[in-house]
């Protein structure tokens, strides 16, 4: 055997993929005669699609929430990622997923007035912002 063909042996070959017959054998039948790959999680949505459904306190993701509260609407799961992360919305975590009830939603939809300092002081920041950063700047120069 010379060093080509000694090499050639020694390669690691890839199994051959699984053919129509063997994915059948690996996969579980449910009760409605449906295989495991196919199965997914039912709309609970579709399936209660009236908020007087839910309880106060069940959990929902927040996909549900959106389109079950908002299903037109202008809110989003993505709009509800965001009030989480600036802390507006309660949530609960389980298994690295967030849920939220109907209540928490509640505290979500409380109007609040906005304080007359805050829009007056970030116009204020972003005119004298530029000029501010701008003398900084020199200052770290001179240093």
């Amino acid at each position: 055997m010379n060093f080509v063909e000694k090499s050639e042996s020694l390669k690691l070959k890839r199994p051959p993929p699984f053919s129509a017959r063997q994915r059948k054998r690996h996969e579980r039948p449910l009760e409605d005669g449906a295989s495991q790959m196919a199965a997914k999680r039912p709309d609970r949505v579709a399936q209660r699609p009236d908020p007087g459904a839910w309880g106060e306190d069940e959990l929902m993701t927040l996909g549900e929430a959106a389109r079950l509260h908002w299903p037109d609407g202008p809110i989003t799961e993505r709009t509800l990622r965001t009030a989480v992360r600036d802390g507006r919305l309660p949530i609960s975590r389980l298994a690295r997923k967030i849920f939220v009830t109907k209540r928490a939603l509640g505290a979500l939809s409380r109007c609040e007035a906005i304080s007359p300092s805050s829009p007056r002081r970030d116009l204020e920041g972003a005119g004298r912002g530029f000029e501010h950063d701008l003398a900084a700047i020199r200052r770290m120069g001179r240093g």
